[in-house]
């Protein structure tokens, strides 16, 4: 979409359309990150807008490093992940919150509340109070476009990046929002006058004599963290960021992001202290809430971080606990909140809540995904699977079941290597990664098995892009974020750099798929296979002709409802494992077909 400047009007928005308009009107130039659930969108939505360099990149810590080398060119720069991608770039994060910055600097990190699309149970917040810069986090769609002018001034006037926290609440919810002009005072900024050093350097330089020649050779780059934060503190408290409603004194609420909206809702009545900047703290708004309520609670949508820090403070925070993040598929709700409060106070609690004993549907891969056949294999050779993050991972559920573990995006490597090394037992194991995972961090896995003489079988699924994340490019497709062909990175090539076997092969091919691995896994070097072929999804092929199944030859053995495929599903009114074809999801890629030894599946071609 093409953003125009229009003063003072109201337009329906998603929190991340939202958060994009706002870094086009606040000037920003460049922009990074890394596909992941729930933060995508912001960076497509940018990547619109021609006065903007965006870029999908190689992994998270590389966005980090390429958005603050903008910045010292003296460009506002944005970047934008999951909360486990901070992870990634953690090295480069807290080496960065204790430098100077020049053009001003905005970390949009997106949690996932309730755990619907990760698996981790990470509050990023904790990152930016452990770092201790300023730590924005909006509440709606209004709020995330409106504070980040804000973040902008704080980050160029005090030369600090910015913590913008998010949630899949907040870029995935819709309202309208007030449009004003919001043409930032400071613009471009000339390359810095500075020097800039990691926080071990900077921490060196504030511990020389201030007297000294080598004091003064280094005085560009040191930094008083302590006025900085003295100064950060008046100027939130001048702006007024921190809001207080006072309304009935006997019941008050400290809210964090979408937590106010959902309390609003169910105890309209009581006052609060809205905390949208949670570092630094303002102690003396916060001392001054409580001395004028009686009972306060404090309700995160998180952790229950800011409620320890004020209990460690000496405040009288009444609940303790009470709305910490769960294990299990969780998420804050006005229902939620008033239940636990009532309980509180001895009230009956509001019985009409969601059935939790709905059916639940395990996921699965796509109708003609390439990755099920290959685990179909292993599973049949009776191999272990030490897995890695991507579309592939749902077969660690049944039928196929076959992923015995995994830790993140591009461990699957790594795993292998260690097991190779501790495997006495003679067990027979492969470990299997996405290309996108491969390029991502499993790379340096795979230089580190040739450094340090590794042996094993690895399984690179070459799908052609991020398939889980919606299809996004990776170095290996030859595409940029803007759809430009640019020179595609070459797994074969890399391996054939290190001197590692390598074969390629179609997971369509299920003989030639279970002959090679078999004998792969008898030899004594590394060795790599690649899988390679589309994903259905994203690159659907035309098909030439339809499946269709002569129930006449076929008994029931169920083996083609062991592909797990979600065109096909058991016929519930036999008595038989009798399968039913889906022709609408059907994709023809003739798979089920290969695995019927008693060819009940026949073609009819499409006219």
């Amino acid at each position: 979409m093409g953003w125009k400047r229009r003063m003072f009007m109201k337009k329906f928005m998603m929190g991340y359309e939202a958060i994009a308009q706002a870094c086009v009107e606040n000037n920003v130039k460049f922009a990074a990150g890394f596909p992941g659930y729930p933060c995508i969108e912001i960076i497509e939505c940018i990547s619109k807008e021609n006065n903007v360099y965006c870029e999908w990149s190689a992994n998270e810590k590389v966005a980090f490093d390429a958005a603050v080398g903008a910045s010292y060119a003296g460009k506002r720069a944005v970047l934008s992940m999951k909360t486990v991608g901070l992870n990634v770039a953690a090295d480069s994060f807290y080496a960065v919150t204790g430098s100077r910055i020049n053009g001003g600097m905005v970390i949009f990190i997106c949690d996932d509340i309730g755990r619907l699309a990760a698996d981790d149970m990470c509050d990023s917040r904790e990152y930016a109070l452990n770092a201790e810069i300023p730590l924005f986090s909006p509440g709606d769609a209004q709020e995330a476009y409106d504070y980040l002018k804000f973040a902008f001034i704080i980050s160029e006037h005090y030369e600090v990046p910015v913590f913008y926290r998010l949630s899949s609440v907040v870029t995935h919810t819709g309202m309208a929002v007030n449009i004003a002009d919001h043409s930032p005072k400071l613009c471009d900024k000339s390359f810095g006058t500075y020097r800039y050093f990691p926080k071990t350097i900077t921490g060196s330089i504030a511990e020389m004599n201030k007297d000294s020649k080598l004091y003064k050779s280094f005085a560009d780059a040191a930094i008083d963290i302590s006025k900085r934060k003295e100064n950060i503190l008046n100027f939130i408290n001048n702006f007024v960021l921190n809001r207080v409603e006072y309304n009935s004194k006997d019941i008050g609420f400290i809210c964090t992001g979408t937590a106010y909206n959902y309390t609003k809702e169910v105890f309209p009545e009581a006052s609060f202290l809205r905390l949208d900047v949670l570092w630094p703290l303002e102690l003396d708004k916060i001392r001054n809430f409580f001395d004028n309520v009686k009972d306060v609670f404090v309700i995160e949508d998180g952790k229950c971080l800011i409620e320890s820090r004020l209990r460690s403070l000496g405040c009288s925070v009444k609940n303790k606990n009470m709305f910490e993040r769960k294990a299990e598929i969780y998420r804050l709700s006005p229902t939620y909140i008033k239940n636990e409060i009532y309980k509180y106070y001895g009230k009956p609690i509001d019985e009409n809540i969601p059935n939790d004993d709905l059916p639940y549907r395990l996921p699965v891969n796509c109708a003609g995904c390439p990755h099920r056949n290959v685990f179909y294999v292993l599973k049949k050779l009776g191999v272990k699977v030490l897995g890695d993050s991507g579309c592939f991972t749902l077969n660690l559920f049944p039928p196929i079941a076959n992923i015995h573990c995994f830790v993140c995006m591009g461990s699957g490597m790594g795993l292998g290597h260690g097991f190779s090394k501790g495997n006495k037992g003679g067990e027979r194991v492969v470990a299997v990664c996405g290309d996108g995972g491969f390029l991502h961090s499993g790379i340096n896995s795979l230089m580190n098995v040739c450094q340090n003489d590794g042996k094993g079988v690895y399984i690179i699924l070459d799908n052609h892009g991020l398939a889980m994340t919606g299809g996004h490019n990776t170095p290996g497709t030859g595409k940029n974020i803007n759809g430009e062909t640019v020179k595609p990175f070459s797994i074969e090539r890399f391996c054939e750099a290190l001197k590692i076997d390598c074969t390629i092969l179609d997971p369509y091919d299920l003989n030639l798929t279970e002959k090679v691995i078999e004998d792969k896994l008898s030899m004594d070097t590394p060795q790599i296979i690649i899988m390679r072929h589309a994903c259905a999804r994203r690159y659907p092929r035309e098909a030439k002709y339809t499946l269709s199944i002569n129930y006449n030859k076929c008994n029931g053995c169920g083996k083609c409802l062991e592909m797990n495929c979600l065109a096909m599903s058991r016929n519930e009114y036999s008595s038989q494992i009798k399968p039913v074809l889906n022709q609408k999801m059907c994709v023809s890629c003739g798979i089920c077909e290969a695995v019927c030894d008693q060819k009940a599946f026949y073609k009819e071609e499409t006219r």
